[in-house]
C-alpha cells in the first residue's frame, strides 16, 4: 500500500483512474491533477 503524502478533497464522487502529476512537481491551482471515473462511468478531470 503506497503511502498517503496529502490529502486533497474533490466534489466529485468516484474513483481516481489517473494521476496527472509526478509526487515531485511544483503544482498550481488551476493545473489538472486527476482523471476521476464517477459510478456512472464518466470522466472528470479534477483541479
Amino acid at each position: 500500500m503506497k503511502k498517503s503524502l496529502q490529502n486533497v478533497y474533490s466534489p466529485c464522487d468516484g474513483f481516481v483512474k489517473n494521476v496527472l502529476v509526478t509526487p515531485s512537481a511544483y503544482v498550481y491551482e488551476w493545473e489538472t491533477l486527476f482523471v476521476i471515473e464517477t459510478n456512472e462511468k464518466k470522466k472528470l478531470k479534477s483541479l
